[in-house]
């Protein structure tokens, strides 16, 4: 599992920020999402996925989306450990449900079962 935190540069606000999104990829499939975090885009280091530190403007606010960030990653990897002890064949929207505090209800057609057993 791979976890991405990018901006979309494209949906500027009425302050001039653009919302953080968090792409999840598992298996070849990706699922992307609102963080409900909005940014100036000059303080986004995409590098580092994450706000750049400027000492002269170190507040409070860059902390907090950083920790916030922290802790969606956290939860991503949290869920994705859970499902891989169940040592059941799982999938991306699995582990996005298990994130969001759900219970997937996706059933696997037969076809993808025999493929997930042939891998």
């Amino acid at each position: 599992m791979k976890l991405l935190f990018l901006i979309n540069k494209t949906k500027i606000n009425s302050k001039g920020e653009v919302p953080i999104l968090c792409r999840i990829t598992y298996l070849g499939k990706r699922k992307a999402f609102h963080t409900g975090i909005y940014v100036k885009e000059d303080e986004w280091d995409s590098k580092g996925q994450r706000l750049e530190y400027i000492p002269e403007k170190n507040d409070l606010r860059m902390s907090q989306i950083n920790t916030q960030l922290d802790i969606i990653r956290q939860d991503f990897n949290k869920a994705f450990l859970m499902l891989q002890f169940k040592n059941e064949h799982f999938s991306i929207d699995d582990i996005f449900a298990l994130y969001k505090g759900e219970e997937s209800t996706e059933y696997k057609k037969l076809i993808e079962v025999f493929d997930l057993h042939i891998n």
